[in-house]
């Protein structure tokens, strides 16, 4: 995703050339991007289009979207997408060469947090096709989901994962060694909802979700 191949600078000197950036040079740099929308959502670049050699370095974009804490909120976050000009009617990308920055944290607190993820995953394919591009940046929500810290994980977040399969595989995790002893199986049932060993597995260095974030 937008890490990918990117090398990380001390946050001084990061903060230092990100004010050059934007007041100089002639470029605004990939690992630079999440602290630049934090300050400013819109970014005009006078320079004709330049895609470096470096996956992580862009210039001469014209346009700069950036939404944070979508929190599963996938119908409210599709209603902001379209009236920022990111998706048409039916949900597709329509921004052309804008770049699209998602601040992270689209997981937990909300029942449709998979929904958004996949949104977020065919745009960023819609994106490249159109000649724009979709950063998707991992918040600490994301980077606690593939940690396997489920605190804030919502009802319907469980239930997006279960399937005809669930009650099988929750008693095959029951009986597993690594589970605390002396605990009655009702305990056990209310602590492991459906869906809760296959939003896991999604969400583990080989799920779905952990490979593509």
């Amino acid at each position: 995703m937008f890490t990918s191949g990117c090398v990380f600078q001390q946050p001084a000197e990061a903060y230092g050339r990100l004010f050059e950036s934007m007041t100089k040079g002639p470029y605004l740099t990939g690992h630079r991007v999440g602290i630049a929308v934090a300050v400013a959502a819109l970014v005009a670049m006078a320079l004709p289009p330049f895609h470096a050699a470096n996956s992580c370095e862009w210039g001469g974009i014209d346009r700069i979207v950036a939404v944070g804490d979508v929190h599963g909120a996938h119908d409210r976050y599709v209603e902001i997408l379209k009236t920022a000009g990111i998706i048409d009617n039916g949900g597709h990308w329509s921004a052309g060469k804008t770049h699209f920055v998602q601040l992270g944290d689209v997981v937990d607190r909300g029942d449709d947090s998979r929904k958004a993820l996949d949104l977020l995953r065919r745009l960023e394919r819609e994106a490249q096709s159109a000649g724009g591009y979709l950063h998707m940046l991992l918040g600490n929500h994301e980077a606690a989901r593939m940690l396997g810290d489920l605190r804030l994980t919502a009802a319907g977040e469980y239930a997006a994962f279960t399937n005809a399969e669930s009650p099988a595989t929750r008693e095959k995790y029951l009986r597993g060694p690594n589970l605390p002893s002396g605990t009655d199986r009702e305990t056990l049932l209310r602590q492991t909802p459906l869906g809760l060993v296959e939003l896991r597995q999604a969400f583990g260095r080989d799920g779905e979700y952990g490979r593509w974030l």
